[in-house]
C-alpha cells in the first residue's frame, strides 16, 4: 500500500510540474517576443527653442537714436555762457517673436531766465513688431515713466510722470542699421496731449 501511495504521489507531482511548465512558457515567450515600444521623445530645453525662434531673423539688441531733436549747443548771451543739451535714445531687447522690451532715456536743458536746468528722461518701453523680421517691420510701442514737463505752479520744466505711444516702420539700410521714422502721441505731465513726427531716427541692431 505504501508503495502504491508513493507512486501515485510522484505521478501527481510530475503532472503538476508539466502543467506549470506549459503554463509559464507561453507567457515567457510572449514577453521575449514582445516588440519594443517607440523610443522616448527627448524633452528639449524650452529656452533653446525660444531663442532659436527669433535669433535666425533678428538681433537681440537694438539701440535707436532720435536725430530729429538731438543736439548739444554752446553759446553766449552777454557775459554769460550757456550749453543746451537735448539727447535721448532707446534701448530694446528682443524678448521673443515680435516683442521687445527696454527703456527710453535722455537729458534736456531748459533756460529759465538767467539760469538753466537739465531735466532727465527715464521711461520703460514695450515694442510690438508686426513682422518677424524686425529690420523691415511696422511697429507699435508704448512708454511710461519720467520725462520733462512744464509745471505752471513752479514756472519751469521738471521731470514728471509721462507716457507716449508710437507707430512707425523700420527700413533696412545696411546689415546692422535701419531707418526708423515714427509718429508719436505723447502726454507729458499736466501738459496737453502732443502729436509729433520724428523723421530722422536711426537704429543699430547687434
Amino acid at each position: 500500500m505504501k508503495n502504491i501511495f508513493l507512486s501515485k504521489t510522484l505521478n501527481m507531482l510530475g503532472v503538476a510540474a508539466l502543467i506549470s511548465v506549459f503554463a509559464v512558457s507561453p507567457a515567457a515567450l510572449a514577453q521575449k517576443k514582445r516588440p519594443k515600444g517607440p523610443p522616448p521623445i527627448p524633452v528639449s530645453d524650452p529656452s533653446s527653442t525660444y531663442i532659436s525662434s527669433y535669433s535666425s531673423n533678428n538681433y537681440l539688441h537694438e539701440v535707436s537714436l532720435n536725430l530729429s531733436e538731438g543736439y548739444i549747443r554752446s553759446y553766449k548771451l552777454g557775459d554769460s555762457s550757456y550749453t543746451d543739451i537735448n539727447v535721448n535714445g532707446t534701448y530694446l531687447y528682443t524678448l521673443r517673436d515680435h516683442m521687445q522690451v527696454g527703456g527710453h532715456a535722455g537729458l534736456k536743458t531748459y533756460q529759465n531766465g538767467t539760469s538753466s536746468s537739465t531735466v532727465m528722461i527715464l521711461m520703460g518701453m514695450f515694442t510690438y513688431n508686426l513682422d518677424s523680421d524686425f529690420k523691415n517691420s511696422y511697429f507699435g510701442e508704448a512708454a511710461l515713466g519720467l520725462a520733462p514737463a512744464y509745471k505752471k505752479t513752479e514756472g519751469k520744466f521738471t521731470s514728471d510722470f509721462s507716457f507716449f505711444f508710437d507707430v512707425g516702420k523700420r527700413f533696412a539700410l545696411w546689415d546692422h542699421v535701419t531707418y526708423r521714422p515714427l509718429f508719436r502721441l505723447a502726454k507729458y505731465g499736466a501738459q496737453d496731449m502732443e502729436f509729433l513726427i520724428q523723421a530722422l531716427n536711426v537704429s543699430l541692431m547687434f
